[in-house]
């Protein structure tokens, strides 16, 4: 590694022009220099490209590619693909970061001798309404296993610096909503650990409504995509993990796809989640093997044969008239969130 690499920053970009000029901004202002910025115009029909093209003369950093909306996974792969530099990161063109992002995230990469990088961040509609992520800021380590990071907003690619050797066979699924999930299990499965920097880099916007998270978009194909997406990383784990490593992996699937459940009240959605479990069928013996504790593994098995069980009991009635289906959904939910309350409850007791 040299002291100074080229790091590549990649930003996608669909009608985002009341945002991209504050994104745009926070990057060349960075204060690590030896970037290369790459805007991908993902058929905008705003006048973001235009923008684009602005501060691209600007800032001979700036790279501009433009192709027709196909969305995310297509853009930043384009991205990735164009990339020279030794680091890559990602940032949304309706999000912004703190001027030290780059610098902090490669310093932590260095001093603990890792390939990935993660800091916190804030997630805001607007700055009356301002939180942190806080999922890495609390931590007692300067580094983590992957397996171990499976908080709420854990597979973004955001916030996060990557080694570019750990993209070499990983890439984001084509034509698929959640696409960072499946992505993020193939960065887990390739990644020995992960070092943080604890301190909130990235400002994550909710309120944009052009993103691809924030459209009015078919709940069945969003949750449909969702499943597909957790069938894509495990994919990318079969191919790349081995042994105890596999084992973690798997298990960290597992728990997330519980943990971020695509409810959609159709029977194709059921049909699909019904497939996906089948394909886990295999790895029963090396579930919840790593939980440390007894208790532990019994709330998250609860919540899983809970949701399984469930689930088999409302494919039949799917259609019965909503009366009777909203108020047995919301009993599901209620339960399924105790059981994932009382896990991570014991989980922060054992860390304090």
């Amino acid at each position: 590694m040299t002291n100074k690499p080229l790091i590549s920053i990649i930003i996608p970009v669909f009608n985002a022009e009341d945002f991209l000029a504050k994104c745009l901004e926070s990057v060349i202002g960075q204060t690590y220099a030896n970037l290369e910025i790459i805007l991908i115009n993902d058929g905008s029909h705003d006048n973001s490209l235009e923008i684009c093209r602005t501060y691209a003369a600007r800032d001979n950093r700036i790279i501009v590619l433009t192709q027709e909306n196909q969305g995310n996974s297509v853009a930043r792969n384009k991205g990735i693909e164009t990339a020279k530099g030794e680091f890559i990161t990602f940032i949304d063109a309706d999000d912004f970061v703190d001027s030290r992002l780059v610098e902090l995230l490669l310093d932590s990469c260095i001093a603990n001798n890792t390939l990935l990088s993660i800091s916190d961040g804030y997630i805001y509609k607007d700055f009356s309404d301002i939180k942190e992520i806080d999922d890495v800021e609390n931590l007692t380590d300067n580094t983590l296993i992957p397996s171990d990071y499976n908080g709420m907003y854990h597979h973004t690619p955001w916030r996060k610096l990557y080694h570019r050797s750990l993209l070499a066979n990983i890439r984001f699924p084509n034509g698929l909503y959640h696409e960072d999930i499946g992505f993020w299990y193939g960065v887990m499965s390739v990644s020995p650990n992960i070092s943080v920097v604890k301190k909130p880099l990235y400002y994550y916007r909710q309120n944009n409504q052009n993103s691809i998270t924030i459209r009015e978009i078919d709940i069945l194909r969003r949750s449909l995509d969702g499943v597909r997406s957790f069938e894509y990383g495990l994919k990318l784990i079969e191919e790349n993990a081995k042994d105890k490593k596999f084992a973690e992996m798997v298990n960290a699937l597992v728990e997330s796809y519980y943990e971020l459940p695509f409810i959609c009240e159709k029977k194709e959605w059921f049909k699909k989640q019904a497939e996906f479990l089948n394909k886990l069928k295999k790895y029963k013996p090396i579930l919840n093997k790593t939980n440390k504790s007894k208790l532990n593994k019994l709330l998250c098995q609860t919540s899983i044969k809970f949701k399984k069980h469930f689930d088999r009991f409302m494919y039949p009635i799917i259609n019965f008239p909503k009366w009777i289906t909203e108020p047995i959904a919301i009993v599901r939910y209620g339960i399924i969130t105790l059981c994932e309350y009382l896990y991570c409850q014991y989980e922060d007791l054992c860390k304090k």
